[in-house]
């Protein structure tokens, strides 16, 4: 897991090819005009989603986990808390489905809250379980990117 800030978002480019091309796109975004839709980068390899979220209490969310790529989560507007724990601490709530490239956990005391605000982002690898969409005190939704990227 990596949290930073969009200013600084050059430093995803020393994790290979793919996250090149996705630091090449967020480059030539314009942030505000972005609205709800998937976004085509370099098929399959990177893609984009943009969506507007309700954020919810930690306990209605899951820790979830991608096998095939990494998540660049954000936020645009608003301020987002994202869980998060290393994979193999945690016991397995829905086994690993490949069409989805997703597996849930058991929640965990063990998981850390990130705060993650309008201008900054947090780069979750497959090895990182991830609770997005979560509700920390700061206004009841946000808006944020999020990019796959293929691992």
């Amino acid at each position: 897991m990596l949290k930073g800030s969009l200013k600084n978002v050059e430093e995803l480019s020393k994790y290979g090819d793919n996250f090149k091309t996705a630091v090449r796109f967020l480059k030539t975004l314009d942030f505000d005009k972005l609205s709800p839709q998937r976004y085509e980068i370099d098929g399959s390899n990177v893609y984009a989603f943009f969506c507007e979220v309700n954020l919810v209490e930690p306990t209605a969310a899951k820790l979830e986990t991608h096998n095939n790529y990494a998540d660049i989560q954000i936020v645009t507007c608003g301020c987002e808390g994202m869980q998060y724990a290393p994979k193999d601490t945690l016991a397995v709530n829905t086994e690993y489905n490949p069409d989805h490239d997703v597996a849930f956990y058991n929640d965990t005391e063990a998981a850390e809250m990130l705060e993650v605000s309008a201008g900054e982002f947090a780069l979750f690898m497959p090895e990182d379980a991830h609770k997005p969409n979560c509700f920390v005190g700061k206004g009841k939704q946000s808006k944020k990117l999020v990019v796959k990227v293929r691992i």
